[in-house]
């Protein structure tokens, strides 16, 4: 008996995947796969970039700021922007 599914083709194949494995599978000893957005270290650990670092200590030291939600309608400097970007 013939499945019903026997004549569904193949998704094409993600063009992000392939980034991905295409980095898993290159020989170099020395390479980081930054596609992922999720880094690890050979031991399986999240890996931080220095830089992510570095941004999130002078955001800790900026007293200007906080960590307060924005209003429900978003930051208004940005969708005044946003909006004259779609005209």
């Amino acid at each position: 008996m013939t499945s019903i599914l026997s004549n569904v083709l193949p998704a094409p194949e993600d063009p992000v995947l392939s980034v991905i494995f295409a980095c898993r599978d290159d020989p170099c000893p020395v390479k980081l796969n930054l596609s992922a957005g999720a880094y690890r270290t050979e031991e399986g650990k999240p890996l931080v970039l220095e830089v992510v670092r570095k941004a999130e200590q002078q955001l800790a030291n900026d007293l200007s700021c906080d960590k307060g939600y924005l209003p429900i309608d978003g930051l208004a400097d940005f969708n005044k922007l946003r909006q004259a970007d779609l005209r």
